[in-house]
Parts: C-alpha cells; sequence; structure tokens
C-alpha cells in the first residue's frame, strides 16, 4: 500500500538511494543476480541435486533479494518512489533482473517493485507505454508451466493497477485468470483474479473486441460458480468480491438462460454463505444479486 511522507520531514534526495542501485547494477554488470553471496556460484533453478551449493542457502534470500526488498519497502513511499522512477529508471531495472533471473524470490520481489510503483497514477500511465514491461508480465502469466503463486500473484497485482481492458483482450489473458478462479488456492491470487475479470463487461473497448467479450463473461460466470461449489466458508472480503463479479457479469445481459440454470444451485449456496454475516453491506449485495437474476431470467424470455 501506498503512503506519503508528512511535509515536515526533510525529503529524500537521489543520493539517498545511490548505494543501492549501485548494489542492483553491479549484479547486473557482473552477472551475478542470482549469486547466493559475493563468495559463491549461482545457483539456477535448473541445477541438478546432487550439486555441492547447500540447498538451505538456495532458500535464503541472496543479496540482490535483500536489495529488492528494501526497495520494495520504499517505493511503497511516493517521494521514494519519484526518485526510483524519475532519476533511476527503477522500472528498467526491473524488467532486467526479471529477464535474467532463474530465482521465482527474485521476480516475485521485482514484480512487487512495479505493482508497487502502479499505485501511483503517474507512475501507472509511465509503465503502461513500457511495451517490454508489458510483454514480460504478459509472458509470466500465460506461461502454463509457471506454477509458483507468489510470482502469479505480484504479476497479477502489476496488472491490476495498469489493466487497460483492451490489454486483456488482445493479448489473450483472461482465460488464465479464469483458470487461477478455479483452481488458485491462494486467496491472494483469488481476490485479483476477481477484481481484474470485474473489467470484462467494460465500455470504449473496439466493436471487434464485443463477441471475444461476450464469450469471456460466460467462461467467467461459469468458472466463478464452479468454483463456488468448492468453497467451505469464505471471509468477508472474499464473498463481496465474489458476489459483485457476478453482479456485474449479470449487469451486462449476456448470461444465457440455460447457463443461469445450469449454475442455479451455486447461485443459491452463493447466497447462503452471504447470509452467515449480519452485514447490512453484505444483504444489500445479495438483494441486488438476487434482483439480478430475475432481471437476466427475464430478459432471457423476451428474446426467446
Amino acid at each position: 500500500m501506498s503512503s506519503k511522507i508528512e511535509d515536515n520531514d526533510e525529503r529524500p534526495k537521489v543520493y539517498s538511494v545511490a548505494g543501492i542501485i549501485l548494489n542492483i547494477l553491479t549484479a547486473i554488470n557482473e552477472n551475478r543476480i542470482d549469486a547466493i553471496n559475493e563468495n559463491e556460484a549461482i545457483i539456477n533453478e535448473d541445477d541438478d541435486n546432487d550439486n555441492d551449493i547447500d540447498n538451505d542457502k538456495y532458500l535464503e534470500d541472496t543479496p540482490v533479494e535483500k536489495t529488492l526488498c528494501v526497495i520494495w519497502d520504499l517505493t511503497g513511499l511516493e517521494e521514494y518512489a519519484n526518485i526510483f522512477m524519475n532519476e533511476c529508471q527503477i522500472h528498467r531495472i526491473m524488467l532486467k533482473i526479471i529477464t535474467l533471473t532463474s530465482r521465482e524470490r527474485t521476480q516475485e520481489l521485482s514484480l512487487g517493485v512495479l505493482a508497487n510503483l502502479a499505485c501511483f497514477p503517474d507512475k501507472a500511465i509511465i509503465l503502461f507505454s513500457d511495451k517490454d514491461l508489458l510483454n514480460v508480465i504478459k509472458i509470466i502469466l500465460k506461461d502454463e508451466n509457471n506454477d509458483d503463486v507468489r510470482v502469479l500473484f505480484e504479476a497479477s497485482n502489476s496488472e491490476q493497477e495498469l489493466i487497460l481492458s483492451e490489454f486483456l483482450f488482445n493479448n489473450n489473458l483472461i482465460p488464465r485468470f479464469n483458470y487461477f478462479l478455479k483452481n488458485t488456492l491462494n486467496d491472494d491470487l483469488f481476490f485479483i483474479s476477481l477484481e481484474i475479470l470485474k473489467l470484462l463487461p467494460c465500455m470504449g473497448i473496439p466493436e471487434n473486441y464485443f463477441e471475444l467479450m461476450t464469450l469471456n463473461i460466460v467462461e467467467s460466470f461459469n468458472s466463478i460458480c464452479e468454483r463456488i461449489n468448492t468453497i467451505k466458508d469464505i471471509d468477508r472480503k472474499l464473498f463481496i468480491a465474489i458476489i459483485t463479479l457476478i453482479n456485474t457479469l449479470l449487469k451486462t445481459g449476456s448470461i444465457p438462460q440455460d447457463t443461469l440454470e445450469s449454475n442455479h444451485e451455486s447461485l443459491y449456496r452463493l447466497q447462503n454463505l452471504g447470509y452467515f454475516e449480519d452485514n447490512d453491506e453484505i444483504f444489500d449485495l445479495i438483494e441486488v444479486f438476487n434482483n439480478k437474476i430475475e432481471l437476466s431470467k427475464e430478459k432471457n424470455r423476451i428474446v426467446l
């Protein structure tokens, strides 16, 4: 979460982060992004298990990862984010690290820095205009062999801050988030996927995407209904995100009657999950939810 240094505090200068940037650039120039320490060899995730390097050391943060942790913390502060972005082009450095590293932890931290920067609107504009960066995020999200939840979450988090709906359609990323909806056991990644798919029924996308948008709306509706069937209990934040997504999808009027009917049990189950909380906001959402189901049914009857 981003924050701002109080006006009466001394604002940071570029030299206050010079040492941090120098550490990262030195590691890049010396091809030591994944080095365990200054005196030991680089460990790659593809190395055989019978190598001579202690696996426990591999699990520890490398010097670069420790530096990235510091950058992650600092970029949550707007004044430091300004310095890192404007004076150091930190997003390009993170891009370089992501493309060089074979460690998922390093990828996770680099993407986390980008997600922090994207929380600031002026930084988000710069990041979204960087096509190389967007391509790397797209590749990470579309890689079906990538099952590291931390990396996927941070990539999705960056995407959520930068997202334009046309980019979702252009790069066929929606099926990947539908996959996360149905399969991830990580609540954070599940929540981010719900938030991103909420952008599906968007206004202002090119006409040639309308048919694809409709197909994806139906697929997302089926995906979330399938997931509802596996949920045993749910916290308030996730419940609100789920029912808000469904309400948004129903509002489009694109859900066919047979799809509604085939998922009726899931929708009823979702209502019951929400009724366990004595909360006006929950009840209001359920009421909207019920009304939208009835309106969708009525619209489909008229069409038929």
